[in-house]
């Protein structure tokens, strides 16, 4: 939210405060302010009077004026298409200087000396593109220093508002905050309010409230022969301030006081409804034009204004064009109300609109300046647009608006959770500041809570309240005091934490993606019937939860190799969410996953292209079930985003947990991938669930020497080196490692055939093994292969 320093000073006399001490303590209190703007001084610029326009021989747009500043007249080229004779404007005489340091000089223009300029709202600052020159009204004498009516210099604040804050949305609201912080008086809006007598309000228009849920609290009034017309300047200026464009004085009136007091107003042509004000559900497949010129549908979750044949807004974000001002309105409906946030909300969300109003009605408008608000419009539009305010006001309410809440606290109970103690009166002192009335009742003390503050609910909201106020920076830094005895880290926590850093120390980088991924992309490697739709999604390409977490690798893969980044090797370990069941929320579990492209080893020729990559996966799996002082196998898997010749599934207590291979050729082109990539996937869940029940287990170490063999035979080429491998350990428990160090094929050996040779280690803890023992063994593992996989011995 933009505020104006020179507005907030209408409200708290802040004038000798330093701009850096202000934005310091606003940002200790709470209000971080983002950016600050300084509009300096105007030199030599004054209110001028346009005497004259002659168009300028040979320009098609340019005009010679003769401007005056009450003394001198200047001969001023000017070539904005909205001057005329008689206009009151800013004018910058020769010599003035400009809030961003242009100069301006007597220059020479088709022939024709101009003698200064006339000054457009961004020339003096107030805003960033103009259209034409800045008018001012008559209300100026000729000569006046402009400084003196635009209120500079002046400090626009850029100021981050919580959402909670819905209270601080306005120029008031902030104001109360800085007169707390600052300790300095607060002046509050003031006005007095004439009435017609004459006539009643009710005999004009009467309001139905037909859904209280979504609006407790509506008010009325009735302002009749009002006169389209500008704003005042002073008012003209102080929205250019913080951005908005005038456009006439009731529809300014209104912004006015959205920016000022926080209160979103509506202004309807009274004339333009039809009998009275009906506040209800839209109708299904009912429709409405707005102001900015869509049509938009609605539905019977919407809150809309309407009268007796037909909508006139939608409650609380944005007014119907049948109904809206016109420069030919003569007599207005004013409308002031508290709207249900939820209610706002879920309009906005549906009808893809959101505007000042509704931005403010979705975090809590003060209900208890509901009226006071429309009462202080009426005045304005009675003073500013010469409007007759109807005797009376219409208001429909289903609660106390004035009830105030109460919290019961503790002082002591607060310096506690505040770990530092803050006297109570210096508390009692800072609760009156933020208008926080303290009373007592049977020993006990409670909060009686301002109706604006309706984001204090609970005891440890006022030791906020205390804290920020008292000041952050003065309750003194603790160091935590940790217990030598403290627990042992979780089981699942620490060997996480240590598969972190073996994949770390491997040269792999973590990965943080979301949990949400696109509905289509995902369908490249899963059904969709096992996807978990979001009803809200924050956006259309992340409406499923992911059921892994390789996709969103790959897609990191992508982006970094096109980036030109080499040797890509990334891990994430996040939660995946499993299959839906009905009336329940879907599993979560942990999964490990990491990638590596192709070119896993840097360029090097003496080692590139040794080893394929999905060995080298492999090793990685290695090395974190090492870790976890766990066995597993793998088998061929048929994942179909897997190369079917370059996959496996992990698999531990004959329960698969995981899988590990190439990306299938196939997908290359599909996803435009620049670079092959492998990629493993562990649930962690599961085998730190398998882990956690193993038991360590010690073994003595054989002081005897190993005795090593190589057993080489022809196998048909579909068996499985693993199969081979697991009946070998079947045989002897001698038997302490195996494993295939060689694999050839050739036309000689047989067609359908492979050539396989392994290492066999054996050993004993109790003796040296003789040859005859181990050649037994060895005949033994031939004999089984033989029978089991008919090979033939080389």
């Amino acid at each position: 939210m933009k505020i104006s320093k020179r507005w907030v000073e209408q409200f708290v006399d802040i004038s000798d405060i330093d701009i850096d001490d202000l934005v310091n303590r606003l940002t200790m209190a709470g209000f971080e302010v983002d950016t600050v703007t300084k509009i300096c001084e105007n030199k030599n610029v004054v209110v001028g009077v346009v005497k004259e326009v002659k168009p300028l021989l040979g320009s098609d747009h340019l005009n010679v004026c003769i401007v005056s500043d009450g003394k001198n007249d200047y001969n001023v080229v000017c070539g904005a298409s909205n001057v005329s004779k008689e206009l009151i404007v800013p004018f910058a005489k020769p010599g003035a200087k400009l809030f961003n340091n242009t100069e301006i000089k007597e220059t020479e223009i088709k022939g024709v000396t101009s003698e200064g300029m006339i000054c457009s709202a961004a020339e003096l600052g107030l805003e960033e593109k103009s259209s034409g020159i800045m008018t001012l009204t008559n209300e100026y004498n000729l000569g006046v220093d402009i400084n003196n009516i635009l209120q500079l210099p002046d400090y626009i604040l850029e100021v981050s508002i919580t959402p909670n804050r819905g209270d601080c949305l306005s120029i008031r609201g902030l104001s109360r905050e800085i007169a707390a912080i600052f300790d300095r008086p607060f002046r509050d809006i003031s006005y007095e309010l004439n009435t017609n007598t004459s006539v009643k309000i009710e005999e004009i228009i009467n309001v139905d409230i037909l859904d209280g849920k979504g609006c407790p609290l509506y008010i009325g009034k009735v302002i009749k022969n009002i006169k389209i017309d500008r704003a005042p300047t002073f008012m003209e200026i102080k929205l250019r301030k913080i951005g908005l464009k005038p456009i006439n004085n009731v529809v300014d009136i209104s912004n006015y006081i959205l920016i000022e007091a926080g209160q979103p107003l509506h202004t309807f042509d009274l004339d333009k409804i039809k009998e009275k004000i009906i506040v209800r559900r839209a109708k299904d497949k009912e429709c409405i034009k707005l102001l900015d010129g869509r049509t938009v549908n609605l539905d019977s979750e919407i809150l809309v204004i309407s009268d007796t044949e037909k909508s006139l807004a939608v409650a609380g974000v944005m007014g119907g064009e049948d109904s809206g001002i016109t420069e030919q309105t003569k007599n207005v409906f004013l409308e002031s109300a508290f709207f249900s946030p939820p209610i706002i909300r879920k309009s906005v969300k549906k009808i893809n609109v959101s505007t000042d109003a509704s931005y403010r009605f979705e975090r809590g408008v003060d209900y208890g300046e509901t009226e006071n608000m429309a009462n202080y419009a009426a005045y304005l539009l009675q003073k500013y647009a010469n409007g007759t305010v109807l005797d009376g006001t219409i208001k429909k309410s289903a609660f106390n608006e004035k009830e105030k809440r109460n919290v019961f606290f503790s002082f002591d109970r607060i310096n506690n959770l505040l770990g530092y103690k803050v006297d109570t009166d210096v508390q009692k002192s800072i609760f009156k500041k933020l208008n926080i009335e303290v009373k007592e009742a049977n020993e006990e003390f409670y909060a009686v809570i301002p109706t604006y503050r309706q984001d204090i609910a609970l005891e440890a909201d006022l030791v906020e309240e205390v804290a920020r106020i008292y000041g952050y920076e003065k309750i003194p830094t603790i160091n935590a005091k940790i217990d030598a005895d403290s627990e042992p880290p979780d089981f699942i926590f620490r060997n996480i934490r240590n598969i972190r850093l073996i994949l770390k120390s491997l040269g792999f980088v973590e990965t943080i993606n979301y949990s949400f991924i696109d509905e289509k992309y995902l369908r490249h490697f899963y059904l969709s019937e096992r996807f978990i739709k979001l009803k809200n999604p924050i956006s259309e390409d992340m409406n499923v939860l992911r059921l892994s977490l390789f996709p969103s690798l790959i897609k990191n893969t992508i982006f970094n190799k096109r980036m030109g980044h080499e040797d890509i090797r990334l891990f994430e370990i996040s939660t995946v969410f499993g299959d839906l069941k009905e009336g329940q929320l879907p599993d979560e579990n942990i999964h490990l996953s990491f990638i590596t492209t192709e070119d896993f080893w840097p360029l090097h020729w003496l080692q590139k292209g040794i080893i394929d990559n999905f060995y080298i996966i492999k090793g990685v799996v290695d090395n974190i079930f090492q870790s976890l002082k766990m066995q597993y196998k793998i088998k061929r898997s048929n994942h179909h985003f897997l190369h079917p010749g370059k996959s496996a599934d992990i698999i531990v207590n004959n329960e698969i947990v995981g899988f590990i291979g190439e990306l299938h050729p196939s997908f290359y082109e599909l996803l435009d991938i620049p670079t092959k990539i492998y990629l493993a996937e562990i649930y962690l869940s599961k085998i730190l669930r398998l882990a956690s029940a193993n038991k360590i287990r010690y073994e003595k170490y054989s002081i005897y020497p190993y005795v090593t063999k190589d057993l080489s035979f022809i196998v048909d080429e579909h068996v499985m080196v693993s199969e081979i491998i697991e009946l070998i350990y079947t045989v002897s428990p001698l038997i302490k490692s195996t494993w295939c160090y060689d694999v050839y094929k050739a036309e000689h050996i047989g067609l359908g055939k492979k050539s396989l040779t392994f290492k066999i280690i054996f050993s004993s803890i109790s003796k040296t093994l003789t040859d005859k023992e181990t050649n037994d063994v060895l005949a033994a593992i031939i004999d089984k292969c033989k029978k089991e996989f008919n090979i033939v011995l080389r």
